[in-house]
């Protein structure tokens, strides 16, 4: 992939594997360890005939 990601939705259309939103990491704050997620808005999709990811248009809202 491209974006670095965890917490996505996968859908497998026609041979070709997309990844959909999710977020970017967790990041910890303070003694409390208080967490906060980054959401994403981004979408891509990966072609196991070339081995490739393609980027594709951004989500309205990001999710996760």
């Amino acid at each position: 992939m491209t974006t670095p990601r965890s917490g996505f939705q996968t859908e497998v259309i026609d041979g070709k594997i997309y990844a959909i939103g999710g977020y970017s990491g967790v990041h910890l704050v303070g003694p409390g360890c208080e967490c906060s997620i980054d959401s994403l808005s981004s979408a891509e999709v990966y072609d196991p005939s070339t081995d490739k990811w393609t980027t594709l248009a951004s989500l309205s809202t990001a999710r996760c």
